[in-house]
């Protein structure tokens, strides 16, 4: 692009068409020499050659209307070309509109977008208008980037709002940043913010108190296939008492239960069940609410299966301690007690020794009653210890274990270490400087939590299949499988498949790194993820769960934008883009038009000699 002054040509090499320019009015310069022929009988005149033998040559500019219309048609040329473009100082109005990505916006989407339209042609007047929109959700999607008002409206209609509540602080940063100091920046939501909107952003609140009806929670329970039930929680947000019908759908029936009615009263909930067929491992609770939030009133629902976990012990673990671990085991589902310790994924143990997997190692039983160790315990700042309270831990005074390097500390009592995690290579150990009958741990529900968080925490860390029942857009940890690397062999790939409820399934192809942290769906439905070969790694069902984005008797509608928000733009000088084509076709009809009008006498004068006729004496 190149500026002369107020002039701008987008494209230079246009301007090589001014070339035609000299060429044109060199082919003016050229004429025919006049030839003088004396006559003197007019009848001869058809008779004479008046061109002259000696050709055109330079004599001098003869101006006429066809070559002021090739100047002109030439220059029209150059400037359709070149791109011709001209400046025009106009206020310019930067505007960064923030749209609350939480959930209970999509109730009031149409409003929103009848206001920020209102808005924006509030703010057009006579200045020019830079107007980003943009989400204020993790995916911080720009809805639009333009300058066209009326165009706003149209990519809102396409917004699905979906995020759980969030703080919107990092959108508002990012959509200050991008319009200045002296743009505006605006924050649409459906509830009021109870503290002021940070980097000078102003709200427009367009919600609607209701009351609503929705799933807050899903279970399915049953030892065995046969007794099987689903249970739902309905929760009623609002200040009336309200009645719905529910009903339980399985997909591969394709059938449906018989729609009944509850009653809910005002701010109460209440538990429905239903029974679960044998072999039917999907269904979906419904809930027929005209409240117009639709995320909560379906919840699928898939048969949850843990990761299998086996647990042995070893000969030497004294009964008491083995009592202790078949009790914790027989809570947790889908763990399994063995009695084959070499297949075992975790072994208790009394004694340290090599071992090929997980393992919990604990003081044998002492025998005698030791004196108790009286210093308090002390905790660490872990997973597995937190908010558990050690007071009912009475651990004796006896030699134990010492922790390995790079051991991860849990518990210590004094100077003495009283529980840790070691590692070796890819197997973990829980050791505790303790009998859990010796230290009346089988009696302390603390002892009982942290054994169970680590033999749940060996589970999640298996390459196992397994089935879940979560809420949606929740992060899960996908292990896979060791693969030994082969040569000139492709990296595997995972098919991931999302079903919604009611809508068709959605299938994508990941790598091992897209795994990390993938989210379940941000809508509720199935999920399943496959690898190459079809072998299931992870399926489930996801529920919308959030309480905060069902509850809408806080929104309202307000806002504090003030009046005067737009009463100055920044000035700058900006190119105007001109639409130049209706001008020239204008130019180009005239000259095509004056060709008519004026062809009649140019032929008129063509058909005339070109020669000096002098009558003879």
């Amino acid at each position: 692009m190149l500026s002369l002054g107020p002039l701008i040509i987008n494209n230079p090499a246009g301007l090589w068409a001014l070339l035609g320019v000299p060429a044109l009015v060199m082919i003016h310069f050229l004429q025919r020499k006049l030839t003088r022929v004396p006559v003197s009988t007019g009848f001869l005149l058809d008779h004479i050659a008046f061109q002259s033998p000696e050709g055109s040559r330079f004599e001098r500019f003869r101006s006429s209307l066809p070559f002021w219309l090739q100047l002109l048609a030439v220059l029209i040329l150059a400037a359709l070309l070149s791109g011709l473009d001209w400046r025009q100082t106009r206020p310019l109005r930067r505007v960064a509109i923030v749209m609350d990505g939480s959930a209970s916006m999509a109730v009031s989407r149409e409003r929103a977008a009848d206001a920020v339209t209102s808005l924006l042609q509030s703010a057009a007047g006579d200045a020019r208008l830079d107007i980003t929109v943009t989400a204020s959700d993790s995916e911080r999607d720009v809805l639009y980037r333009g300058d066209q008002p009326q165009e706003v409206a149209s990519a809102l209609e396409r917004w699905l709002p979906l995020e759980g509540t969030h703080d919107p602080a990092d959108a508002l940063r990012t959509a200050r940043a991008l319009v200045g100091d002296a743009g505006a920046v605006f924050f649409v939501t459906d509830q009021v913010p109870t503290e002021p909107l940070p980097y000078a952003a102003h709200f427009l609140a367009v919600g609607e108190a209701m009351d609503n009806v929705g799933i807050t929670a899903v279970r399915v329970v049953g030892a065995n296939e046969n007794d099987r039930r689903i249970e739902a929680m309905l929760y009623q947000f609002g200040e009336n008492e309200t009645s719905v019908e529910w009903s339980v759908a399985f997909p591969e029936l394709d059938r449906e239960s018989t729609p009944r009615a509850v009653t809910i009263a005002a701010g109460g909930a209440v538990k429905v069940e239903a029974g679960l067929p044998p072999s039917v491992t999907r269904a979906v609770v419904v809930v027929r609410s005209s409240d117009g939030f639709a995320l909560d009133n379906v919840a699928p629902v898939v048969v949850p299966q843990p990761k299998h976990l086996a647990v042995a012990a070893s000969s030497e673990v004294d009964p008491a301690a083995l009592a202790f671990w078949q009790r914790i085991v027989g809570a947790l589902e889908n763990v399994e007690w063995t009695s084959d310790a070499t297949t075992a994924d975790v072994t208790v143990r009394t004694r340290r020794s090599k071992s090929d997997g997980h393992s919990v190692l604990h003081l044998p039983a002492s025998g005698e009653r030791l004196p108790i160790r009286t210093e308090a315990i002390t905790s660490a700042v872990h997973p597995l210890v937190d908010e558990l309270n050690w007071q009912a831990l009475a651990p004796r005074m006896r030699d134990g274990f010492t922790p390995a390097s790079g051991s991860a500390p849990l518990l210590w009592q004094g100077e003495h270490p009283l529980a840790w995690i070691e590692r070796d290579g890819g197997h973990r150990a829980l050791v505790m400087n303790l009998n859990p009958d010796d230290a009346s741990g089988v009696r302390d529900p603390s002892l009982v939590v942290l054994c169970a968080r680590f033999l749940q925490r060996v589970r999640e860390s298996l390459p196992r299949p397994e089935s879940l029942l979560s809420e949606t857009d929740v992060a899960l940890k996908v292990v896979l499988p060791e693969r030994a690397p082969q040569p000139g062999a492709k990296p595997p790939l995972y098919e991931w498949t999302v079903t919604p409820v009611g809508a068709a399934a959605q299938s994508v192809w990941l790598g091992a790194h897209d795994l990390r942290g993938l989210p379940t769906p941000r809508v509720p439905g199935w999920y399943a993820l496959r690898d190459d070969a079809g072998t299931p790694v992870v399926d489930g069902a996801a529920w919308f769960s959030d309480t905060r984005e069902m509850n809408f008797l806080n929104a309202s509608s307000m806002s504090d934008v003030p009046a005067d928000v737009f009463a100055a733009g920044t000035a700058s000088d900006g190119v105007v883009g001109r639409d130049v084509s209706l001008i020239l076709l204008a130019l180009v009809a005239l000259m095509l038009g004056l060709w008519y009008v004026m062809r009649g006498k140019d032929g008129r004068e063509a058909s005339e000699p070109s020669v000096l006729v002098t009558r003879a004496k």
